[in-house]
């Protein structure tokens, strides 16, 4: 059985757990937080030479983050119970394909759906579009996010 330490602040509760040479890290967004991504898994392989032992922070990097072009024909005139149907059809695809690739939002404009993931590569992406026959156009991979708050740091 491995070592757990939990930690926590007002936007999520984080567990990671030490067992058979990796970290697992466990994050469970609490109300009112941001949404947290998933994490890949890192194998942890010991002090790091002559700098002592590492402290209880396991080395994890954050999922790609992709935005999906998806050419729909009259996708802005779509119902409320249409584009209910296709959320359903695609959560159930990602329930198939497991934590790994997680759906953020989508936008839906005149003649296209535009979607946000998570995934670990582009590949898992289109398999999520190939299950559940949903049109995938493009795919890019998000290199940064800017926002109005990004003309006030450094």
């Amino acid at each position: 059985m491995g070592e757990a330490a939990i930690l926590s602040n007002r936007c999520a509760r984080i567990a990671y757990l030490f067992t058979d040479g990796l970290f697992v890290k466990a994050v469970a967004a609490m109300s009112g937080g941001p949404p947290v991504a998933p994490v890949r898994v890192v194998p942890f392989t010991g002090p790091r030479e002559g700098r002592g032992p590492k402290r209880h922070r396991p080395k994890v990097s954050p999922m790609p983050k992709f935005v999906i072009e998806r050419e729909v024909p009259n996708a802005g005139q779509l119902s409320g119970p249409e584009l209910q149907s296709i959320a359903k059809r695609s959560v159930g695809v990602l329930r198939q394909l497991g934590p790994e690739i997680q759906w953020v939002e989508s936008y839906v404009t005149g003649n296209h759906l535009h979607c946000v993931y998570v995934a670990p590569d582009e590949e898992m992406i289109r398999e999520h579009g190939r299950l559940g026959g949903f049109p995938v156009t493009r795919v890019f991979q998000v290199a940064h996010v800017i926002d109005p708050t990004t003309a006030e740091s450094i």
